[in-house]
């Protein structure tokens, strides 16, 4: 009997030497995967601040992008042209061409273009039509500018066409003869 107690002693002390020796080796791995689960909570953070930045720049740029396209087309639907008159005169081979900004935006006065039948013009700079010399360098709303090119047309009927820096315009069919 004495020795069946001696063999629980000694069993009960392996047990807890074994015991002891399991608590150390865990409390080991434990350390190393604390280390490891705060390397990979501050990467996961690193990678959400980069994700949130980087959805952060698109939304500004997309409001951005969004803002201008409204402005665009405010200033485009605010915008009207009206060709009041259109002249040729045979002798100088100069075409005239009245155009009055009956909408409610400023128009940049060298950022028109102009079409006559085939000949075209862009970024065309234009005068105001009471002196014929002053460059319009902003159109207001009421404003009358005038076109003049030199240009030589044949007799018969012809088509012009004024374009804003907005994409609105106005056209009018003339005869030369």
């Amino acid at each position: 009997m004495k020795s069946n107690k001696k063999q629980n002693i000694n069993k009960s002390v392996i047990l807890q030497k074994k015991s002891f020796g399991t608590m150390f080796n865990r409390s080991k791995k434990g350390f190393g995967g604390a280390a490891s689960a705060l390397i990979l909570f501050i990467a996961i953070l690193t990678i959400s601040t980069a994700l949130v930045i980087t959805f952060q720049n698109f939304a500004v740029d997309t409001n951005s992008a969004l803002k201008k396209q409204n402005d665009l087309t405010v200033n485009k639907i605010k915008t009207s042209l009206d060709i009041t008159h259109v002249f040729y005169d045979d002798t100088l081979q100069v075409l005239y061409i009245y155009v009055k900004n009956i909408g409610s935006t400023d128009l940049v006065g060298g950022n028109f273009d102009v079409f006559v039948d085939s000949y075209f013009e862009h970024n065309v700079t234009a005068v105001l039509a009471d002196d014929q010399v002053t460059v319009a360098e902003v159109v207001k709303p009421q404003d009358s500018i005038l076109f003049k090119f030199n240009i030589v047309l044949p007799a018969g009927t012809h088509k012009s066409r004024v374009v804003s820096e907005f994409g609105v315009g106005d056209e009018e069919d003339f005869n030369v003869s």
